[in-house]
């Protein structure tokens, strides 16, 4: 098709919206006869529903094989009548691992999504989308907005959770703090290399997008944006890893520190009990001298005494002068 062809369709003319769920499926086809922009959206569905829904909207097999199948890298699939996307969004709600996986289906006449997880914002979207008129691919641009916008609060509490550990390994609190590096470096790290494969895979969605029929020229920086709004996010990304390897250097450091502060520690109570081996070791020799003269109590007591205090004196000035007290 000819660029001159796609100017002469002209703009696409806002519709209302039918937003359609789970228990909705057979009227997919009243919906788009009446003219309506069908958006149907499944969350947690099972096999039996996403055939119908596949049956009713036209997929091809293997896109209703795909939409069954989780875990799956985020790409774009180009069919004759519709694009294939699957993205990650992002949620802080119970029970669900920061990262939700969402299937689009997206044709001239209907969007079709599909979670294993609910996504509470993309939920809301559907809910209020029926109220309002939308260009099928301004719709789309909401709902590929949404998820990236998404990565923003998660992003957040792992600087949260970054800053928490800088000021604990600071203050030295070191106990358990290995493993919570781990967890946040191992979190981030699974949530970056999502990002990065979904924006490598977002560079194919307006060449996607342009070989549909509805594809109007306009929509482009649309969808450029949310495509360098995913790049700074993975830019954002990287320099929080950047930061968490630099914690665990901190940490190191640290560890590396109280080491050497608790041999230090040893070694000057070692150096205490140092006099004691002395009068061991001096009154321990059989010299002829010592049996002869060192003959009374007074004269042990002098020796005895005053020859560890001398030392044990003398080895804690040195030991003062030389800093080893200090922490």
């Amino acid at each position: 098709m000819s660029d001159s062809e796609e100017f002469e369709r002209g703009p696409v003319a806002r519709r209302p919206v039918a937003c359609v769920g789970d228990s909705e499926l057979d009227a997919i086809d009243t919906h788009v006869q009446r003219g309506a922009f069908v958006w149907l959206h499944l969350c947690d569905a099972t096999d039996e529903q996403l055939d119908r829904a596949g049956a009713a909207l036209g997929l091809h097999p293997l896109t209703t094989e795909d939409l069954q199948e989780f875990s799956q890298r985020a790409k774009v699939e180009e069919f004759d009548e519709y694009v294939y996307i699957v993205a990650y969004g992002a949620t802080s709600a119970p029970n669900v691992d920061g990262l939700v996986e969402i299937h689009l289906v997206y044709g001239p006449n209907s969007l079709f999504t599909v979670s294993a997880q609910a996504l509470p914002e993309l939920e809301e979207l559907h809910e209020s989308a029926g109220s309002r008129n939308f260009k099928g691919n301004e719709l789309l641009h909401a709902v590929l907005d949404l998820l990236v916008d998404s990565y923003g609060p998660l992003l957040d509490d792992l600087d949260s959770e970054i800053e928490a550990l800088e000021e604990r390994v600071i203050d030295r609190d070191l106990r358990g703090r290995e493993l919570d590096i781990h967890n946040v470096r191992r979190s981030l790290a699974r949530v970056s290399r999502v990002m990065h494969r979904q924006s490598e895979s977002f560079t194919r969605l307006p060449e996607a997008l342009r070989r549909l029929p509805d594809h109007d020229p306009a929509n482009a920086p649309y969808f450029r944006d949310i495509q360098d709004h995913l790049i700074r996010v993975c830019d954002a990304a990287d320099g929080m890893r950047d930061r968490v390897a630099g914690v665990f250097e901190l940490y190191l450091a640290a560890l590396d520190n109280r080491q050497n502060v608790i041999m230090k520690q040893f070694t000057v109570i070692a150096g205490i009990f140092l006099p004691l081996s002395v009068v061991t070791g001096f009154f321990g020799m059989n010299f002829g001298w010592m049996v002869e003269e060192i003959d009374t109590r007074a004269e042990f007591l002098a020796y005895g005494v005053s020859i560890p205090i001398v030392i044990l004196v003398a080895l804690l000035l040195i030991i003062r002068s030389r800093g080893l007290f200090e922490d």
